[in-house]
């Protein structure tokens, strides 16, 4: 066991960058990814310092949380018609290339099978990941490289992370303003906390005016589809509009005094049921 663990080792310690589908992620459909079952059969065999030297050292591409991440998943069902409902590899790479995994084999049965079988399988599971990124010169990596550089990340840490890292990079970069004190104080007693984790602000819904009463013919009942996004960007009133230095200053900029104060006395009124009767901090701002 020991001298086929540093077989492992001795190949891994010769490259900087491994990749792999869910390579290094800690669990995947309830299974260890393959650095999680290296590492546990290193302690085994008492290889534990030379595996954390290596995998502290080598980058990892996880190649399942590229093609996890919401964004690349609506660029390959926008731009060539490919979707898959689960994440695995099999799902994937029959989506992406029209090729599936050995037929009846999978990790949870594979080491039932001989020595050459399951080389197979490890083989095989290898093409389908590297024709996954290979595709279309390599496209998928090409793109996430163009946007590591957009947004200010590593690109490995561009593939491997979620859109939003990749937002909370881009905003970092260009020293995007944080919400003043009043407003981050609010956002803090505000949110909601279970069983020990933060579930969000708790905030009302819109306001619905009571119906009159009687006997109405022709009623007729409609929405505004997207309604509050185009009217945030119609009216420029979004929170980082009213805040920014560079329209502090602006009237057209600002929410309307009268629409603050009827904000604020829907939320402070007795039949308001939000959890704190305040007026908004933005109120303070305008």
């Amino acid at each position: 066991m020991r001298t086929f663990i540093t077989a492992i080792l001795d190949t891994m310690e010769q490259y900087n960058t491994l990749a792999g589908y869910a390579i290094s992620t800690n669990e995947y459909k309830n299974f260890y990814s393959d650095m999680a079952h290296l590492e546990k059969n290193c302690l085994q065999v008492g290889l534990s310092d030379r595996f954390r030297n290596i995998s502290n050292r080598v980058k990892f591409l996880d190649i399942s949380k590229i093609f996890s991440n919401r964004a690349v998943e609506g660029f390959l069902k926008a731009a060539e018609k490919v979707e898959y409902r689960e994440k695995g590899l099999d799902d994937v790479a029959r989506s992406y290339i029209g090729k599936t995994k050995i037929e009846g084999v999978s990790g949870s049965n594979a080491e039932s099978l001989s020595s050459s079988e399951q080389l197979e399988y490890c083989l095989e599971d290898t093409h389908l990941c590297y024709e996954l990124v290979q595709k279309n010169d390599f496209e998928l990596l090409q793109i996430m490289s163009e946007i590591s550089q957009e947004v200010g990340l590593s690109f490995f840490d561009c593939c491997n992370g979620s859109p939003t890292k990749w937002w909370v990079a881009k905003l970092t970069s260009i020293g995007y303003q944080r919400p003043g004190l009043d407003v981050q104080r609010w956002i803090e007693e505000n949110t909601t906390i279970k069983d020990g984790e933060e579930k969000g602000v708790k905030y009302l819904g819109g306001y619905v005016a009571d119906p009159k009463v009687g006997c109405h013919l022709g009623a007729v009942s409609y929405d505004v589809a997207s309604m509050y996004p185009t009217m945030i960007d119609r009216h420029n009133i979004s929170t980082e509009a009213v805040n920014c230095d560079c329209c502090s200053n602006d009237p057209k900029a600002k929410v309307p005094d009268e629409v603050i104060s009827e904000i604020n006395e829907y939320l402070t009124g007795e039949d308001s049921k939000a959890k704190k009767k305040e007026p908004r901090p933005l109120l303070d701002m305008s």
